[in-house]
């Protein structure tokens, strides 16, 4: 959005428009992406949080999301790179919204910096 400069007014604005604004962080409090209800209907967009892999998701916008979601990790490891992460959400909440919208794609997927991504299927 034009004028929108940090990512904590990107998510109220997102918000207020509607939108389910999701933080992925490996926090006690995360669930696992699988176990995420995904929104229906018209009302199924979706915004995920991105944090960079040294210090994540700020604590603030994570108080304001939604939800807080993870990748479960099996072994020493307890996350991924957040490229392989991003790559691993988009792909399945594309699936599943599909399902549960039954449309036949969806109409955007709006990169809006390196941080957040956006899914809507509105046009």
């Amino acid at each position: 959005e034009e004028g929108v400069s940090t990512t904590l007014q990107t998510v109220l604005d997102l918000k207020s428009k509607g939108y389910k604004v999701f933080g992925v962080e490996t926090t006690e409090n995360a669930i696992s992406l699988w176990d995420t209800p995904m929104p229906q209907g018209d009302t199924g967009s979706i915004a995920y949080v991105f944090g960079n892999e040294l210090i994540g998701v700020d604590v603030q916008v994570l108080h304001e999301c939604d939800g807080i979601v993870c990748l479960p990790t099996y072994g020493i490891k307890n996350s991924l790179n957040v490229a392989t992460c991003v790559g691993i959400i988009v792909w399945d909440t594309l699936r599943l919204l599909q399902k549960v919208t039954a449309i036949d794609a969806l109409c955007e997927i709006r990169f809006e910096d390196s941080m957040r991504i956006t899914l809507s299927n509105h046009p």
